[in-house]
């Protein structure tokens, strides 16, 4: 038996995120989201930030995790470049800025939790 025939058929599900919309929100500046997933109890995008863009101070909702896949950002005056995340708990006040531009994913969710190396050895 193969590899390939141990597996049921999946149908792929592709998401283009090439391009995104700008939302007529006054706390982005800047930013295009491209959604990766509905709305629902955990949800993704991919928010780019041009240079110069601003995710304006607010109240995370939901614990949300924000990875910043290229370029680099300022998360409450912090550095934070390519390959690197920061979690935020619900209610946590946050404000993401770049100068040189940005691209994230932003994952939010009821019950999402940061990673931990420590948990990972155990």
């Amino acid at each position: 038996m193969s590899l390939a025939s141990a597996y049921a058929p999946c149908h792929v599900r592709i998401v283009d995120f090439a391009t995104g919309f700008a939302l007529d929100d006054e706390r982005l500046e800047r930013v295009t989201i491209a959604p990766l997933t509905a709305p629902g109890r955990m949800q993704a995008a991919v928010f780019r930030l041009e240079p110069g863009g601003r995710i304006a101070r607010h109240p995370a909702e939901l614990p949300q995790v924000l990875a910043v896949l290229e370029g680099s950002a300022r998360v409450n005056g912090e550095p934070l470049r390519a390959g690197q995340a920061v979690f935020w708990a619900r209610g946590e006040e946050h404000e993401t800025t770049t100068d040189g531009g940005a691209t994230a994913v932003i994952i939010e969710g009821e019950g999402l939790e940061p990673y931990s190396s420590a948990a990972a050895t155990t």
